[in-house]
């Protein structure tokens, strides 16, 4: 939709599954045969967003389960040492409402 993400509650809770069960799992096992001591940790314990109702234009949207992030949890990532491994991009948070949400890269202006 206008070039933003639809995510409906059963793909957000697919991709949530496979990111921290799956994906999470093998990076992890991945990163310990090359003798590292990775803890993973899911997108939404490390940061939070509020669901996106309107485009870049400012438009209504229902996109379902899809967000801005809105708080990374430094203090919590900054608490973990070295051996805990923290992605770059976060793909699923959890919102205001406790329910996890699709991270939406929003195009700036500029």
């Amino acid at each position: 939709m206008n070039g933003l993400r639809v995510t409906d509650e059963a793909t957000i809770a697919v991709v949530k599954k496979t990111l921290d069960e799956i994906v999470n799992k093998d990076v992890c096992a991945a990163i310990l045969t090359a003798k590292g001591k990775p803890q993973g940790m899911p997108g939404d314990h490390r940061a939070g967003l509020r669901e996106l109702t309107a485009d870049d234009d400012g438009n209504q949207v229902d996109l379902g389960y899809v967000g801005d992030v809105t708080e990374v949890k430094v203090k919590l990532i900054k608490k973990g040492d070295r051996r805990w491994l923290h992605p770059r991009d976060l793909a699923v948070a959890e919102g205001l409402d406790n329910k996890p949400y699709n991270c939406e890269r929003r195009r700036r202006r500029g």
